[in-house]
């Protein structure tokens, strides 16, 4: 699950552990294929990308999977995430049609199908203090590049 606050979130088995920072990945994903979702985690190293322990995607009959290829206790924190750094974060629907855009600065260029496909399979949002029982706007991102 995750452990969140304005800053930084952390994907662990369990446990919280101090967070360290991954590099910016956002900036330089620029020249990237959203449609090869294999080839975009070759992009960037693991430790570039926030996670903390050993990690493999592998084809399967669903598509490309994520696995452990390390044994984790509970409590591991198994990837990093900052927003701003390896998590984009969507304000409202405009921000999420911005993202979805190839030419982000022209209001009239066409959405990006890759884009699209993309932000549908890896959108998420949360809400950061929903344990302590506080209502606050949920927070909708993605990871780039994806889990």
């Amino acid at each position: 699950f995750f452990f969140a606050s304005n800053a930084a979130m952390s994907f662990a088995a369990g446990g919280d552990s101090p967070l360290s920072g991954p590099i910016n990945c956002i900036a330089t994903m620029s020249d990237v294929d959203w449609d090869d979702r294999i080839g975009l985690q070759d992009k960037w190293t693991n430790t570039e990308k926030g996670w903390k322990v050993a990690v493999e995607w592998r084809q399967t009959p669903f598509g490309v999977g994520l696995f452990a290829a390390e044994d984790l206790k509970r409590g591991t924190v198994i990837r990093v995430g900052k927003s701003g750094l390896n998590l984009l974060q969507f304000h409202d629907a405009a921000d999420v049609m911005t993202f979805c855009k190839q030419d982000a600065h022209n209001v009239e260029t066409p959405v990006d199908p890759k884009r699209v496909g993309y932000v549908s399979d890896y959108l998420y949002g949360f809400n950061p203090i929903a344990e302590n029982g506080g209502e606050a706007p949920r927070w909708f991102g993605i990871w780039i590049p994806g889990n």
